[in-house]
């Protein structure tokens, strides 16, 4: 339930050489093998550009990297708190994050805006086939956040409670930028979700097949293009409106 220090730091030199890598704290980066913060963890093994980004807000692994060259921010969300003693408390967004994170979605400041969040929105999420996902696991804090991405793509207006039962009213109708999608692992299957013009999608979890997901955002035309490459072969494009 837990990553040790030998593999977090397997996995940040690994990473390191990455250019602009952006890493992103999992549910089991949530859990550490001794009383230590999880975002103390998080500090130590999992790297991003910090040129481009201040890691963490609050004291928290939520964060902001911008892209000047796209004019895109990324606005990584973490819903996991833990305990002092590394335990794991509650999958949540908290006053804190989410005055934060609605600040970001309304901020009129020229950025297009990508979500990364380890886990889905909802339940509601499918396979290219059409069928149902097999993980329903979504917090409720988590499902009601989908009416608030969908409200931040269509310039609407609205309110949402937060895991500590404040309510935060938000108004994106004057916003000119976009909210282009959000992107998540955890199901360890491939999905994606696509509502009202707001769209979100989960790359697939491969353990060892030395295998990863490609993906390009196409604002010309307004689409997400996603191939899974694998050791035997590129797939069949998945290509969605975003």
């Amino acid at each position: 339930d837990y990553f040790s220090d030998a593999a977090g730091a397997a996995y940040r030199d690994a990473a390191m050489p990455v250019q602009n890598l952006i890493t992103v704290f999992g549910n089991h980066e949530s859990f550490t093998s001794k009383a230590e913060a999880a975002t103390e963890y998080g500090l130590k093994y999992y790297y991003t550009d910090t040129t481009k980004t201040k890691r963490m807000v609050n004291g928290r692994n939520f964060f902001v990297s911008h892209d000047d060259d796209y004019n895109v921010k990324y606005v990584v969300v973490c819903p996991y708190y833990t305990n002092s003693d590394g335990t794991r408390d509650g999958v949540e967004i908290r006053t804190d994050q989410m005055e934060w994170l609605l600040k970001e979605l309304s901020a009129d400041d020229g950025y297009d805006v990508v979500l990364l969040m380890h886990q889905l929105w909802t339940d509601t999420y499918i396979h290219r086939d059409g069928s149902m996902q097999n993980w329903q696991d979504a917090p409720a804090i988590l499902e009601n956040m989908w009416p608030v991405l969908k409200d931040r793509r269509n310039k609407r207006s609205g309110t949402i409670t937060d895991s500590s039962g404040v309510e935060h009213t938000y108004d994106f109708s004057s916003v000119k930028t976009n909210l282009l999608c959000s992107f998540h692992g955890h199901t360890h299957e491939e999905l994606y979700l696509s509502e009202e013009n707001t769209t979100s999608y989960a790359a697939n979890w491969y353990g060892d097949d030395n295998a990863c997901v490609f993906g390009v955002i196409n604002r010309a035309n307004n689409t997400l293009k996603i191939w899974e490459v694998k050791t035997s072969g590129v797939s069949e494009m998945l290509e969605l409106n975003v």
